[in-house]
Order: C-alpha cells, then sequence, then structure tokens
C-alpha cells in the first residue's frame, strides 16, 4: 500500500550507544557499534550488547545531517578503533547520497519509495536510513 505521510509521523531504528559498563571502550573508540564490528583489540560484540531504539526521523542523526548537523551524524558513524566494518556508510558517501535527492521520484526512480513497517503504531523505516 502507498500512503503520503507526513515527516513528523516517520520513525527509524538507531542503534544505541554502547553500555560501557557491559563493554569498555579504548579512548576516543566509536560508541555505537554494529554487531559486526570487531574492536581493534580483537574483542567481539555480542548480539545482548548490540540494542537498538525506535526515534522520531527527526531526532536521528541522518535527518539532522541533511539539517547541516554533521556532528551528531560524524559521532553516530564513528568507526575509530573498530575494524570488520563497511565503508558505504560515511559522511562523504552520505553528502553524495544528498547531493543526488534532487532526482529522487525523477525518471528513472519515480516508483522508489521509502519502505516502512507498522510497529507499535509507529510507522518505522525498514529499508535503511540513508
Amino acid at each position: 500500500m502507498i500512503k503520503e505521510v507526513l515527516i513528523n509521523d516517520i520513525y527509524g531504528e538507531l542503534i544505541c550507544k554502547i553500555d560501557e559498563s557491559q563493554f569498555p571502550l579504548l579512548e576516543q573508540q566509536g560508541k555505537y557499534p554494529r554487531i559486526q564490528w570487531i574492536s581493534i583489540d580483537g574483542r567481539k560484540l555480542s548480539k545482548r550488547l548490540v540494542k537498538t531504539e525506535i526515534v522520531s526521523i527527526i531526532d536521528t542523526p541522518h535527518y539532522k545531517f541533511v539539517q547541516n548537523d554533521i556532528i551528531s551524524y560524524q559521532e553516530y558513524m564513528n568507526k575509530k578503533k573498530w575494524t570488520n566494518y563497511g565503508t558505504k556508510h560515511s559522511p562523504q558517501n552520505f553528502k553524495k547520497l544528498i547531493e543526488s535527492f534532487k532526482q529522487y521520484l525523477e525518471n528513472p526512480f519515480e516508483n522508489q519509495y521509502i519502505k516502512c513497517k507498522m510497529k507499535s503504531n509507529k510507522l518505522i523505516i525498514i529499508d535503511g536510513l540513508h
């Protein structure tokens, strides 16, 4: 079903800041690791340590980046002292994506939409926040 919604009615699922009492971080190490990331000292994360939260899209680091608050996104995507991560989601690549927004819903992209699921009476983006 295709539906138009206001931006205030869209939510995203974010990785939570790691609980440092459960997984002490190295100095300046990124605080929002994904499950596949490995600390440079060889420690691996367990699934129970990587938690997510549902937040309004306007409160995400991704939306803030689009609004020129780059620092929130840089902190969220900080990969310092981690290995085994991809380079797809970097501030530089996100900036390129933002610059291509004017093409969204224009030929040949006019039939590509943001996919969401309903969970706890909230529309949550399921195909990524990038």
